[in-house]
């Protein structure tokens, strides 16, 4: 990964399983770290799905992963109909405690970028076409 030799598309198998239990966690953590350098559209979904597990496995490695969460978060490409939608949420739920008006301005400015937010997507909104926010 160091190398840039690792083509970051491959990036995308490492989301899956808890095998990052299996490592060292300073190295998890520059794993998250080399992907978050990369393309965001092709790194962040791994990254945020390592987070996610990390955090939710062991609440106490926050602490060592903050940059790194704030970072995945806020570099999230919006409007993609993938997993990383629901991690992202549930990564965001994770942290917000510690900075509860830091989350809110990251929810904001995806709701901003987003050209049909989640909320508008609501499946209960369907029948009625798809409702807009007003900003």
């Amino acid at each position: 990964m160091e190398s840039g030799k690792i083509d970051p598309r491959l990036y995308r198998a490492l989301q899956y399983g808890s095998w990052v239990q299996s490592l060292p966690r300073e190295l998890a953590i520059r794993i998250v770290e080399l992907m978050l350098l990369g393309d965001p559209s092709l790194t962040n979904e791994p990254s945020v799905a390592i987070l996610d597990y990390m955090t939710r496995a062991n609440p106490e490695a926050f602490a060592n992963v903050q940059g790194l969460v704030w970072k995945a978060l806020k570099e999230a490409p919006v409007g993609q109909a993938t997993h990383v939608e629901w991690q992202w949420g549930e990564l965001a739920g994770r942290v917000a405690p510690q900075a509860p008006v830091k989350i809110a301005e990251l929810v904001l400015d995806r709701l901003e970028r987003d050209p049909q937010p989640h909320i508008s997507g609501d499946p209960l909104n369907r029948s009625q076409g798809h409702a807009s926010m007003s900003r």
